[in-house]
């Protein structure tokens, strides 16, 4: 006797595990930032380093990082970062600049700026150790 769920059909199976391996092959690729893309700077990459390398410097700057999230612009020369989080009191983080190239997970050079409330952190034109 074979029983059948109810709305559950053909496509009900593991829905979940297809996004979960899109999702974990994509942070496998962020993670390997060192392939950057033929013709310039991948926007996954620039932000995960910049989340990563901002959080280290922070933190090193005795700032104690709750969270930080950061994205960057499709611009393959020069891409914008726009980085937003709080500190472990619940005090606004941001970093922002552009980066105009990058070394993996260890260095991103171009202009970049971390505040705390307003007040500057951090304006390197390196991050990490370049």
């Amino acid at each position: 006797m074979t029983r059948h769920r109810k709305g559950m059909g053909h496509s009900g199976k593991n829905r979940g595990a297809g996004a979960a391996v899109v999702l974990a092959a994509a942070a496998a690729c962020a993670a390997l930032a060192g392939c950057d893309p033929v013709n310039g700077l991948d926007s996954a990459n620039v932000s995960v380093a910049t989340d990563q390398l901002a959080t280290r410097q922070l933190t090193a700057d005795h700032v104690g990082v709750q969270w930080l999230s950061c994205g960057a612009s499709e611009d393959p020369s020069a891409p914008s970062v726009n980085c937003t989080g709080y500190t472990d009191d619940q005090r606004r983080i941001t970093v922002r600049g552009d980066v105009t190239r990058q070394q993996d997970l260890k260095c991103l050079w171009g202009h970049l700026t971390a505040e705390v409330d307003g007040v500057t952190v951090f304006d390197v034109r390196g991050l990490g150790v370049c």
